[in-house]
């Protein structure tokens, strides 16, 4: 009869979906070993201690390795920007002067309205005779138009 070792307090605490990254390389960061884990939000996630080319040494969270969103300890930022040191800058480089300015046209004159305008002639009402207004009334009606109170 075989006899089974019960499982011991930290066997049943380790991630079952843990992916062992040991000697995996992402950038500048190479993975020497796994860190203490930590809970984010609603889980728990592995840290693994790298080892960077510039040869710092720090934690990083897998996925983020994973992903590729972390591939250094924060030397290839630095390199990128440059340094604030004692050293004097380089002078920039003498630009070329601007071009001369182009002069705007000049603008047109404004036309002359006319001396006197000419008044139309006003019509008269026109009158309506009760047929034509009847007519009007009655499709007025039809459409179904009601009057508002």
């Amino acid at each position: 009869m075989k006899t089974t070792k019960p499982k011991t307090a930290p066997e049943s605490r380790k991630a079952p979906n843990l992916i062992d990254m040991t000697g995996r390389v992402f950038g500048r960061l190479k993975v020497q070993g796994k860190a203490a884990s930590r809970t984010h939000g609603r889980g728990t996630v592995a840290y693994w201690i790298c080892l960077c080319k510039c040869g710092e040494i720090t934690e990083v969270r897998g996925d983020k390795l994973r992903e590729g969103e972390i591939r250094s300890c924060g030397c290839a930022a630095e390199r990128k920007t440059p340094a604030k040191s004692a050293a004097p800058a380089k002078p920039a480089p003498v630009a070329a002067p601007p071009p001369a300015p182009v002069p705007e046209p000049e603008p047109e004159p404004m036309p002359q309205a006319p001396a006197a305008v000419e008044a139309r002639p006003v019509r008269p009402p026109r009158t309506l005779t009760p047929e034509d207004r009847a007519r009007m009334v009655n499709a007025f009606l039809v459409s179904g138009f009601t009057r508002a109170e």
